[in-house]
């Protein structure tokens, strides 16, 4: 069979499908009675469409080639090659794969540029001799030591924008943002190397690592401008104020120690009564003494339960037996109020009232809902303090603005000066058993501490100004006074016109100093010097 137009050739199986075809064009075909190609093989069933075999290694079994491309199958050194005019595509026996060279070195080899079409910026990484980066485990790796390049580096980068040329082989028409090679190897040498034609290559692992150091050392920075910048908002602040009154606030002080003085005293007395009870017992028991039959030993924290064997081991005669009940008792009581601390310290677990002075030598130390620290901070204008226990009677409540203690000498009188500055107006308010606020004239600009104390009074004494029947007959008691004082220091009659005056200032720095009782602003650090303080109390709250 074949065209009507030549002479054909095909050969049938026996149920008439044609097995070879060959047309009178010239093409041959294999299980096609239409073949379009000079050779056209198809396989209608699964099985190898075609298979060549040939006993010589020595010789190509199968070669291809026209004026310029030659394909060499199975030669001595390859398995596969396609040639044109120079190495073009090589498959060696053990299997790499060779593009642009006859003799690959790994699986895939190439001599030019490699492009891949579907992956985004960043998707692969390479090292700086062109191998890709796969897997960066520690435990792959000989590690000796910390990479030190930084801030200082970085600042020597000059990124680039760049269009690659003809000679890279790679497209030429977009523009691309990167750093050029020269650049980054006078300053990370380590993260250039050289490929095989001579030209730079880039790693951005070391660019990466030296950003990292690069935002550590501006972190430090950043802490040290903070710290710095502390002081500077503390100056900002007292810069806004102005000076009110000096002499009020020294007055003030005053009669904040006068508070303290008479609190003192108050509590030597407690103490001189309680050592007369124990002087007026000491004197009983000495009076009423018998014999002791058997030891007599005490332990601290158990002397009201041994109170009952002390006295059991004393003789007393006939008209001293009430007498030892009762003193028993009494000590007995006593005892249970008191205990003794690691340090041999007496404590009371009781109110100890004293009715005479209380003298004390030593240091007084109060607990946390007696003194303590408050901080009204940036942007708010009050401050809750709230008690850890409940006091009984509504107590008495003193604040004042405090400096603590700065780091050196010349930082304290910097901020001793700025307190001189300041015009922070505050008054205490709400104040109940279980705490107080403090408020002050308009939002703080800055943190703002201030340092309390708190004593309870039992009905404390209230005292009211005397009121003059009208403000002339004030000013004119207050004149003639004045007048009076001037005669008997024999002073100039001029300066008598000039009293009043000299009188109505006194009484408005008078009435300004209770408004200004302040003393100076801690810097930002004033939490930690609150928490080291032995004997105050934390701040509870700040709203």
């Amino acid at each position: 069979a074949g065209t009507t137009t030549g002479i054909g050739l095909q050969t049938q199986n026996s149920s008439g499908t044609a097995l070879v075809t060959m047309l009178d064009n010239g093409n041959v075909g294999i299980g096609t009675a239409s073949p379009g190609r000079p050779l056209h093989v198809r396989q209608s069933v699964n099985n190898l469409g075609i298979m060549v075999g040939f006993d010589s290694v020595t010789n190509d079994m199968i070669q291809l080639h026209n004026t310029t491309l030659v394909s060499t199958i199975n030669s001595v050194n390859e398995t596969f090659n396609i040639t044109n005019s120079g190495s073009g595509i090589s498959i060696i026996g053990s299997g790499n794969v060779g593009i642009g060279t006859t003799s690959p070195t790994a699986q895939l080899h190439t001599t030019g540029t490699v492009r891949f079409a579907n992956f985004g910026a960043g998707s692969l990484q390479t090292d700086a001799d062109g191998n890709l980066s796969v897997s960066s485990d520690e435990r792959l790796k000989n590690v000796s030591g910390s990479f030190e390049r930084g801030l200082e580096s970085l600042l020597e980068i000059n990124p680039i924008v760049y269009r690659w040329n003809d000679a890279s082989g790679m497209e030429t028409e977009n523009k691309y943002a990167g750093f050029s090679a020269q650049n980054i190897q006078s300053v990370i040498p380590e993260a250039v190397g050289v490929d095989s034609r001579g030209y730079l290559t880039l790693s951005d692992r070391p660019i990466l690592a030296t950003t990292v150091n690069g935002i550590k050392e501006l972190k430090k920075i950043v802490d040290e401008q903070d710290q710095l910048m502390g002081v500077e908002n503390l100056k900002s602040v007292f810069e806004k104020m102005k000076v009110s009154d000096l002499f009020g606030v020294i007055d003030a002080l005053k009669k904040q120690d006068e508070i303290f003085e008479k609190r003192i005293t108050d509590l030597e007395g407690e103490i001189k009564l309680q050592k007369e009870t124990l002087s007026k017992m000491e004197s009983l028991t000495e009076k009423n003494k018998g014999e002791v039959s058997g030891g007599l030993e005490i332990e601290k924290n158990n002397i009201s339960e041994e109170v009952e064997n002390i006295f059991a081991g004393l003789e007393f005669d006939n008209s001293a037996e009430s007498l030892k009940s009762v003193t028993s008792e009494v000590l007995k009581k006593f005892f249970e109020t008191i205990s003794f601390d690691n340090n041999n310290s007496v404590i009371f677990r009781d109110r100890l009232i004293a009715e005479g002075g209380i003298e004390i030598a030593g240091e007084i130390v109060i607990g946390k809902d007696s003194a303590g620290y408050a901080i009204i901070k940036e942007n708010s204008n009050r401050v809750k303090v709230i008690f850890e226990k409940e006091y009984t009677e509504t107590p008495l409540v003193s604040v004042t603005l405090s400096a603590g203690q700065q780091e050196d000498q010349e930082m304290q009188e910097a901020v001793e000066e700025l307190i001189l500055l300041s015009d922070i107006r505050f008054i205490v308010t709400n104040v109940t058993k279980s705490g107080f606020e403090i408020k002050i004239n308009q939002p703080a600009s800055a943190d703002i501490p201030f340092m309390w104390m708190v004593v309870s009074g039992k009905n404390p004494n209230t005292f009211l100004s005397e009121k003059a029947e009208n403000e002339n007959d004030q000013t004119k008691i207050t004149t003639e006074n004045e007048k009076n004082e001037v005669e008997k220091n024999e002073l100039p009659v001029e300066n008598i016109n000039s009293s009043e005056n000299i009188s109505n200032e006194k009484s408005n720095e008078e009435n300004t100093s209770a408004e200004n009782l302040n003393n100076a602003v801690l810097d930002n650090n004033i939490s930690e010097s609150i928490n080291q303080s032995d004997g105050l109390a934390d701040v509870n709250r700040v709203e």
